[in-house]
This record gives C-alpha cells, structure tokens and sequence, in this order.
C-alpha cells in the first residue's frame, strides 16, 4: 500500500469469500484495518463506501440504517460498493453503518428499511448511488 508491503489476514466470510484485514506484525491481536480492492489498488475502507455520493450521505438518517450487522458475515464490497450477505440481500457502508438496498431495475435501487414510507429510490451513475426521488 502507498508502495509499502504490509502485513495482511485473509479472512474468510463463510459463502461470501474473503476479506483482509491489515495488522501491526509487532501486535497481530491488537486492532486491525479492513482493506479493500478500488479497481487500481489496495485502500484502507472508509466509514462511507467511495461508491456514495456526499448529497445520499447526509440524508441518510438513523433510521434508515440496518442494525445488528456482522461485517464478517458479508462479502467484501462489489465493483459498486455493494456487500452480499448469506442470503444475497445488499448493502452499502454509511458511517460505518449499514443501509439494505434491492435492485428495482437498471441502475435503480430502493433502500430497504424498517417504515416504508416514504419509499426512497436510489439511483446508479457512474458508480455512485444518489437519491433519485421520493416515490
């Protein structure tokens, strides 16, 4: 990473594939950073997937996001920032936290949460989700 070699786990999200993790060699049980694949190189993940644009990010509310997530139990994100869990169900990292999306159609997705109303549609372009509309 930035033209350093650094030490990295493999770890293995049962049907998801892998993650890694970046580790102090000096400390391999103390904390560790989760990496993932940009299209290029290697980068530390950020609190927001790269894949969401900043006008989604602030009108994302707490309500909106999905609780009680394992992030070892997803898979590592998609060329579109999206993670898989056991049962194919998608979601994208916000603030270290997760909403649940479902694609609708081309390029459109409907986030996923606990009231329905109003229904939020998000919408695919050039690899960054934005809100379309309220529906």
């Amino acid at each position: 990473m930035n033209g350093e070699i650094v030490p990295v786990k493999e770890v293995v999200s049962p049907g998801r594939g892998v993650h890694y993790e970046v580790y102090n060699s000096n400390y391999p049980d103390k904390e560790h950073y989760l990496v993932s694949w940009d299209g290029r190189r290697w980068v530390f993940e950020r609190p927001t997937s790269v894949h969401v644009s900043s006008s989604l990010e602030k009108q994302i509310t707490s309500d909106m996001f999905t609780h009680n997530i394992d992030v070892t139990h997803l898979s590592s994100p998609d060329k579109n920032g999206l993670r898989l869990d056991e049962n194919n169900k998608s979601y994208l990292n916000i603030n270290n936290q997760f909403i649940r999306v479902k694609k609708v159609g081309n390029n459109r997705f409907l986030l996923i949460k606990a009231v329905q109303d109003p229904k939020i549609i998000l919408r695919l372009k050039n690899n960054t989700f934005y809100k379309e509309n309220i529906a």
